[in-house]
């Protein structure tokens, strides 16, 4: 129960995110936020991660069905495992599905959060980078454990 939680919890996070986002700002718009350093900036990404790859929507797509029907099929074995591969599969997760829901709805995925020094991104591109941290950190952990067996 606790997966679905985060899950629900991550994805939450975007979609209202997103919502104060566009209802609140224009689109090209920039908001200084905190010093010179963290703005709000609202852009469209045609692209994947960085931009790469403008223009491959139904590919993003296909990749993001599969995703999350494979999240789906194997939800009985990963409520299975150790607390930390759950949380980075449920960040995974809900991080594919929000910047899904995005490309089906609008064409592109809505970025907001710019660091200055970093491509721009959102709380689903922040879902899936902790996702797969914790999902390699939980690897080396396990492979840790072992060796010390």
């Amino acid at each position: 129960m606790e997966f679905l939680a985060l899950l629900m919890s991550v994805l939450a996070a975007d979609r209202v995110s997103k919502l104060i986002v566009t209802e609140s700002m224009q689109l090209g718009e920039s908001i200084k936020f905190l010093g010179d350093y963290f703005h709000w900036t609202f852009i469209l990404n045609e692209g994947a991660a960085f931009g790469m790859l403008q223009g491959g929507r139904w590919i993003f797509i296909a990749l993001a069905l599969i995703i999350v029907a494979m999240g789906y099929y194997f939800r009985k074995d990963i409520v299975k495992q150790d607390w930390l591969t759950q949380c980075g599969v449920a960040c995974f997760i809900a991080g594919t599905i929000g910047n899904l829901i995005d490309r089906a709805l609008f064409g592109a995925v809505i970025d907001f959060i710019d660091l200055r020094v970093w491509p721009i991104f959102n709380v689903a591109d922040m879902g899936v980078c902790l996702g797969v941290a914790l999902l390699l950190w939980s690897i080396l952990w396990q492979k840790q454990q072992e060796k010390h067996s």
